[in-house]
């Protein structure tokens, strides 16, 4: 048994790393994915080199904390890069109306309420548009702020 503990393999820490990230597919909460990868990392290292039981120990300690630092502060930065979304959509149902057209219920200067997708949703009109309230009557949502949508009216070339 002291054995085993003194001795892993590379296969130990590639399977560790392997289960680790297959906890990850099962729970979705970004927190095995780290430790998974300094496994799989550490066992690609013990194919190079013949590190000791606490050197191992130690270089996969010190590479979880890399890696979950590394992927808490590039990983916006690479979504930004590649065109994707700071704010995940998921929890926030303001997001995910972003490219809806809606019907305008009441709008009262640059402010009114809308019907989007069935809801109704407070909204706002993008900034550097004024137009004549009576006639907007459909608006199209390109953004949102906490619970307002942010929308611009839709003239009938823009219409679906």
């Amino acid at each position: 048994m002291p054995e085993l503990l003194t001795e892993l393999s590379p296969w130990v820490w590639i399977s560790l790393g392997f289960l680790l990230g297959i906890i990850e597919l099962l729970v979705t909460t970004t927190i095995f994915i780290w430790p998974a990868l300094a496994a799989l990392l550490v066992g690609i290292a013990m194919f190079m080199t013949n590190l000791g039981f606490i050197a191992q120990i130690l270089l996969f300690l010190i590479l979880t904390v890399v890696v979950a630092l590394l992927g808490r502060y590039l990983l916006p930065k690479f979504e930004k890069i590649l065109g994707g979304k700071n704010r995940s959509i998921l929890n926030d149902p303001t997001r995910r109306n972003i490219g809806e057209i809606g019907t305008v219920i009441s709008l009262d200067e640059n402010e009114g309420i809308g019907v989007f997708g069935g809801v109704r949703w407070h909204f706002r009109l993008q900034e550097g548009v004024s137009v004549d309230n009576e006639t907007i009557k459909k608006v199209k949502v390109v953004d949102s702020t906490d619970s307002l949508l942010i929308v611009r009216p839709l003239v009938n070339q823009d219409a679906p």
